[in-house]
């Protein structure tokens, strides 16, 4: 049996994911770069990294690839 939510219930499903973690991230840019690569993950991409999830965000990957290198190098 496959799960799925559509539309505007999985956009409240997460909005509910992120209000629970949003005092990790004190900051309004953080927490929606947080918000963002969830969305990114949660999408159906060949692979996955840095580099996949700005292209399928529509953001500058050079930017996007610096963020991860802070995040997690």
């Amino acid at each position: 049996m496959e799960a799925t939510i559509a539309g505007q219930e999985w956009t409240a499903a997460l909005g509910t994911v992120m209000a629970e973690v949003a005092d990790c991230f004190p900051r309004r840019e953080p927490r929606l770069l947080a918000r963002e690569m969830t969305q990114g993950l949660l999408m159906e991409l060949d692979t996955r990294n840095c580099w996949t999830l700005a292209e399928a965000l529509g953001h500058s990957v050079s930017a996007y690839e610096l963020k991860c290198r802070a995040a997690y190098g």
